[in-house]
């Protein structure tokens, strides 16, 4: 006599939130007529899927003026050549309201880490023998 194993072929989680989330959740998956399992389902499908898979990735910011339409266009070039668009139809004034910001917390920042000089950068504590408290 022949004995078979049995093969479980499903997983099953079970996960605790606190309660207002799981209600925005329950919500969320009636909006989208689903259950809250099928919600799931897709969720972990999409965390887990090659195309999904998130990669530690380089490349430049670009920002590019579009002439017919008076617009910019931000977009960002990885280092493997290409080209993502982020964002289109940014008005000149989004743009320098975008460089203030930057500029100021820039400078908060230098004020934080100590960086009088120009051209200073933050050094690791450890590289300058302070330990840790």
């Amino acid at each position: 006599m022949k004995i078979e194993k049995y093969m479980q072929k499903n997983r099953i989680f079970q996960v605790k939130v606190p309660l207002e989330k799981g209600r925005e959740f329950e919500d969320i998956c009636k909006i989208e007529d689903k259950t809250v399992n099928a919600k799931l389902r897709e969720l972990i499908e999409i965390s887990t899927s090659e195309h999904n898979k998130r990669y530690f990735l380089a490349g430049k910011n670009k920002i590019e003026y579009d002439k017919t339409n008076d617009k910019f266009v931000w977009i960002v070039e990885l280092d493997d050549g290409k080209q993502i668009e982020v964002l289109d139809n940014l008005s000149i004034d989004f743009l320098n309201n975008i460089k203030e910001e930057i500029s100021k917390a820039s400078i908060e920042r230098q004020n934080w880490i100590g960086s009088r000089k120009i051209g200073s950068v933050s050094m690791p504590n450890s590289l300058m023998g302070v330990k840790k408290k």
